[in-house]
């Protein structure tokens, strides 16, 4: 497969998975996988044709319950009158006029769409198929048709639909969920492959989940990058702002110990940072706004490399510079025969040098996030760390 086509573009659900879901729709499995085709940004389909189906099985079902019904009650009435016991259960059409039975079956329809349309799934219309073409893969038992009978024409209605729908995507390829063998057999893989399309085929939801899963490390990365460039360029724009904060220059009080050293005559420290320029920002932390919160301040932070222009105390003892001044700071007496100090020791006195160093600072900070805009405002500085 080349490596364009290795990216999912859309997920399938084939009649016979359909068939398999609760009257509810709702699975766990199927949370899933909707939670995984969100991250990943591709549609989950189901052909028209299958829809159909799945509608038409949900109506059977329901009849067949009434029969169920039905045939219960002719079986406790008959019970009953074997033990004379007076019993009188009402058949389902003295409960349910045939008006309301019609309407019940056509709210399964109703109730069906609905819940598919609350999890995003998208139902795709058959596009117009050659009929010469469908004609001579039933003669050549090309599958979906198959060896005996004509058992095939709604497979490949299913499957051209999805070879349309996948047609209008952008490279990659697509997953198709089915517990229908016939899909799984070289000929479908072929016409596929005749289209220029990837199509891969599973046969269970979970097997589509493992497939998808392997792909969200690489999803999570880049939603992250996206997420720090959008607050690294938000931030950026906000130079100016950032810079008067850093200008102040109580806000490098607490930064004064770090820049004490040792030098070549004594100790020094800052006395004063004159200027501070900024040189960079990078490494931005993005906030991340409480689940169903579409707006809110957030906290953020950074780091700014600057340039300080610093006022420097350095202090040199007077012992040290006699010593290069005058030589050794002891002196041999004579009339007493000790060694007595020559000068009077650590009598510091500082002296003032400009200097520049860089430092890379972080920044603490709040603003705004607009989670529909993906946008931020309203920068609030708060310290730097």
């Amino acid at each position: 497969m080349e490596e364009k086509a290795l990216w999912p573009k859309a997920v399938y659900l084939e009649t016979s998975i359909l068939y398999q879901l609760p009257a509810d729709v709702t699975t766990a499995e199927l949370l899933r996988l909707k939670e995984l085709c969100n991250l990943l940004e591709i549609p989950i389909v189901i052909p028209m044709v299958a829809w159909d189906e799945w509608v038409a099985l949900r109506k059977k079902q329901f009849t067949e319950k009434v029969k169920d019904y039905e045939r219960s009650r002719e079986k406790i009435t008959n019970l009953a009158e074997k033990y004379s016991i007076p019993i009188n259960l009402p058949s389902f059409d003295s409960l349910i006029s045939p008006k309301d039975n019609e309407m019940l079956r056509a709210e399964i329809e109703t109730m069906l769409s609905s819940r598919l349309k609350d999890m995003g799934v998208t139902i795709t219309t058959t596009p117009d198929i050659p009929l010469s073409l469908l004609v001579k893969m039933s003669i050549d038992k090309t599958r979906p048709f198959e060896e005996k009978g004509e058992k095939g024409f709604r497979d490949s209605l299913i499957l051209f639909t999805i070879l349309g729908f996948a047609k209008q995507i952008s490279d990659g390829f697509h997953l198709l969920i089915t517990d229908d063998q016939v899909f799984h057999h070289a000929d479908v893989s072929q016409i596929a492959k005749d289209r220029k399309i990837s199509l891969v085929v599973v046969n269970s939801i979970q097997s589509a989940i493992d497939n998808l899963e392997t792909f969200i490390d690489k999803v999570i990365r880049e939603s992250d990058a996206k997420r720090t460039k959008l607050l690294e360029d938000y931030l950026n724009g906000q130079r100016q702002k950032i810079s008067h904060f850093l200008r102040i220059q109580d806000s490098f009080s607490g930064l004064f110990p770090l820049f004490k050293s040792e030098g070549a005559f004594g100790p020094r420290d800052v006395k004063a940072i004159t200027s501070v320029d900024l040189l960079d920002i990078h490494d931005p932390t993005p906030g991340i706004l409480p689940e169903g919160v579409k707006k809110d301040r957030v906290k953020i932070s950074f780091s700014a490399k600057v340039k300080l222009s610093l006022l420097i105390n350095q202090y040199a003892s007077l012992s040290s510079l006699a010593k290069m001044v005058y030589g050794p700071r002891f002196e041999f007496n004579t009339d007493t025969g000790v060694w007595e100090p020559k000068y009077q020791a650590e009598d510091y006195q500082p002296t003032e040098i400009a200097s520049t160093i860089e430092r890379d600072l972080k920044i603490e900070a709040s603003a705004i996030l607009d989670r529909d805009e993906g946008e931020y405002s309203e920068l609030q500085l708060e310290r730097i760390v």
